[in-house]
C-alpha cells in the first residue's frame, strides 16, 4: 500500500509563503505554484491557520487514504502528491495542477452545459462506486477539459468514516433532517448546481427561492421536476434524485 510522502518546510520556506502570490483561495485555504519549492505543474493547498486541529487531522486523514486510492489516479485529473509539514504539523497539500477550465469561467452554448452538467453527474457516480461522497458540488470546484470533468478540493469528501469539514447552507438543510450526510446529499447538491448554471442564478439562495416558484426549466420534463422541486423544498424527503436524468429529449446533447 502506498504511503504518502511528505515535503517539511523550514522556518524560511513557510514564511515565504506569505510573501508568494497566490494561485487561488477559498474559505479555507490558499493555493499557491511554487516550482522551487514543491515542483513543476504541482499547486501546494497550505489551510489557513484559523482552522481547528481536530478538522485538519481529519482532512490529513482523508488524503492519506485518497492517495492510496489507485482508482481514483484512474479518472481525475487532480491527483493527490504528497502532504506538508511545518515542524510538528501538517498544513496542507501537493497536488497535480491540471489544465482543465474551472466551470466557474467557462461561456458555453446551452447543449454544452447540458453535456458538461451529465458529466459531472457521471463523475460524481464514478466517485460514489469508490465509496467517495463528494458533496461540496459547486462550480470553483469542478475543472471541465474538452472531453471530462474532473474535481478539486479533494480534501473536503467524506471517506472511509471521515466526514466532510465544510457544508453550505443548502447542504446543512440536508443533514438538519436526517442528522448525518448520506449518498443522497450528492444529488441534492448537484440539483443546486444544474439550476444555479440552468437558470443563471448566482447563488445557492436564490436558487432556493427558484425552488418557491412556479418555473419550470426548459430542458427538465415538467412532472420529474415537480417531484424533484418537491422534495428539494423539504429535504427531509429527498429521495437522491439527479435532474440531469430527465432532460427532455430533444435536448439531449451528444455524448
Amino acid at each position: 500500500m502506498k504511503k504518502l510522502p511528505n515535503i517539511k518546510l523550514t522556518a524560511k520556506q513557510f514564511l515565504s509563503l506569505y510573501d508568494a502570490p497566490s494561485f487561488d483561495y477559498g474559505g479555507e485555504s490558499n493555493i499557491y505554484q511554487i516550482p522551487e519549492l514543491f515542483g513543476e505543474d504541482t499547486l501546494a493547498k497550505i489551510w489557513t491557520c484559523d482552522i481547528p486541529p481536530y478538522v485538519i487531522d481529519n482532512k490529513f486523514q482523508k488524503i492519506k487514504l485518497l492517495y492510496q486510492n489507485e482508482q481514483l489516479e484512474q479518472i481525475n485529473d487532480v491527483k493527490i502528491l504528497a502532504s506538508i509539514s511545518y515542524g510538528k504539523n501538517i498544513v496542507g497539500y501537493t497536488m497535480t495542477r491540471s489544465y482543465f477550465r474551472s466551470l466557474d469561467f467557462i461561456c458555453t452554448s446551452r447543449e454544452d452545459q447540458l453535456r458538461i452538467l451529465i458529466q459531472i453527474k457521471e463523475k460524481l457516480k464514478q466517485f460514489e462506486t469508490l465509496g467517495i461522497l463528494y458533496g461540496d458540488v459547486s462550480a470553483g470546484n469542478i475543472l471541465v477539459g474538452s472531453q471530462d470533468v474532473c474535481f478539486c478540493d479533494l480534501d473536503n469528501v467524506a471517506y472511509q468514516g471521515y466526514d466532510m469539514d465544510y457544508y453550505s447552507a443548502s447542504l446543512q438543510q440536508f443533514i438538519d433532517c436526517y442528522g448525518k450526510i448520506n449518498f443522497d446529499i450528492v444529488s441534492y447538491a448537484f440539483n443546486y448546481l444544474v439550476l444555479r448554471q440552468l437558470c443563471s442564478l448566482d447563488t445557492n439562495e436564490k436558487v432556493t427561492d427558484y425552488l418557491k416558484t412556479e418555473q419550470i426549466p426548459e430542458e427538465i420534463e415538467a412532472e420529474s421536476y415537480q417531484k424533484i422541486k418537491k422534495q428539494m423544498n423539504n429535504a427531509c424527503s429527498y429521495e437522491g434524485l439527479y435532474l440531469t436524468d430527465y432532460i427532455k429529449p430533444e435536448y439531449q446533447p451528444l455524448i
